[in-house]
């Protein structure tokens, strides 16, 4: 299971790969701005701290918004899988496939619609 995981996360990190390759080739301080991101990102996904500290401490707001985070869902999947030894709902599979597709999407439209000048401007 941690495989079909690792895999589902793979498309997903692929959609931004995508995107982030092309748009960065046109607009240059997208790196930048893109490590700002992905940290601010990291401190909003429970790598670090488990779930349950953010529900007992944060408002209930807060938790419904953060629910919406997609990694929340993958890295909740490596918990179950690796520390608890219990496979993960359908529900959270679903997420984390429909997330990966949309990113895949995504990315591939950008790459698509943006890529044929991409010779040009490198």
């Amino acid at each position: 299971m941690v495989v079909i995981v690792s895999v589902i996360l793979a498309v997903f990190a692929s959609g931004f790969a995508l995107a982030l390759s092309t748009l960065s080739v046109y607009f240059r301080d997208m790196t930048y701005l893109w490590t700002i991101f992905v940290q601010v990102w990291f401190f909003l996904t429970p790598v670090v701290y488990g779930p349950e500290l953010l529900k007992a401490r944060a408002p209930e707001w807060a938790d419904k918004v953060l629910q919406l985070n997609p990694m929340r869902a993958f890295v909740s999947s490596y918990r179950d899988l690796l520390y608890d030894a219990r496979c993960p709902s359908l529900s959270r599979f679903v997420l984390m496939a429909v997330s990966a597709m949309i990113s895949l999407t995504v990315g591939w439209w950008i790459f698509h619609r943006m890529g044929r000048r991409l010779p040009e401007e490198v």
